[in-house]
């Protein structure tokens, strides 16, 4: 599952599905980016319907270090707490969720990702007053269906020993029905750099997009807007189902040689598409 449909989960803001998000370092002191303080991609919160088949694939297969799982629980008090997996790669966290009340829309969703930056409060204290306000209360950055949590950068000692095949999150896309909107948060909001191509495929006489992304330099945010023709465009297709800002894709940077890891990959069953 190099691409896999994804999207963000409605109820986001419930306790238990902040509380246990993970934390890991950057990459290198020399990658951070210093335009808006976001320094790295740290983890991603993915919701399952088959946590252990999901646990296997990226702890056996894809070798990641494992942290600790919290079971399934019913308390009278606080209600129902979800099964939670932690797993730790070189530079990122994959912390997997199993509802059993509200399962996934697909079986392999990512409902948040975590950001690091140097200084939290600093960082918070520059968002507009809507962003700022709705912080504070949810402890989330939010735009459409994409949500986004803050933590202070540094070392991780738990993360010592790790020695995942994927090495850190590159990128991650989302569907959106404005280009310019998603350009307005992510860069004039959050400070990334624009870099944008109107049309990928302007030959194509049946549908195209648009690709604009925001570069924080370790990483990036691409966002992605369907171009109509004589057809309608996949990415309509996808945002018009999974909602503006959904999480399409996130793309890995896997370590050692990337033919090398194609190779072993394709042997434990894993299939690439384009």
């Amino acid at each position: 599952p190099t691409y896999v449909t994804m999207e963000p989960f409605d109820k986001l803001r419930d306790y238990y599905y902040r509380r246990f998000v993970i934390q890991s370092p950057l990459k290198s002191k020399k990658a951070r980016c210093k335009v808006a303080g976001i320094t790295a991609i740290d983890g991603m919160l993915v919701h399952v319907r088959d946590i252990r088949l999901w646990g296997w694939f990226y702890i056996e297969v894809l070798k990641g270090k494992f942290l600790g799982r919290i079971g399934e629980k019913i308390d009278l008090k606080k209600g129902y707490r979800p099964e939670q997996w932690k797993i730790a790669f070189p530079h990122f966290d994959i912390h997997l969720v199993f509802h059993r009340l509200r399962p996934p829309p697909t079986d392999h969703y990512i409902s948040a990702i975590t950001f690091l930056t140097d200084d939290v409060d600093g960082f918070v204290a520059g968002l507009p007053a809507f962003q700022r306000s709705s912080f504070a209360e949810d402890g989330v950055l939010v735009f459409g269906r994409f949500y986004a949590f803050l933590d202070d950068s540094g070392e991780r000692a738990y993360r010592k020993g790790s020695r995942g095949l994927l090495r850190s999150v590159d990128h991650i896309t989302l569907g959106v029905r404005n280009v310019e909107n998603a350009a307005r948060f992510f860069c004039g909001v959050l400070g990334g750099k624009l870099e944008k191509i109107d049309d990928v495929d302007p030959a194509n006489p049946n549908s195209s997009m648009k690709l604009w992304t925001a570069n924080f330099g370790a990483f990036g945010i691409a966002f992605v807007q369907g171009i109509d023709r004589r057809e309608v465009s996949h990415v309509s297709v996808f945002t018009n189902k999974r909602g503006n800002g959904a999480i399409q894709h996130p793309a890995f940077e896997v370590g050692g040689d990337l033919s090398t890891f194609c190779s072993y990959a394709k042997a434990n069953g894993m299939r690439f598409r384009g």
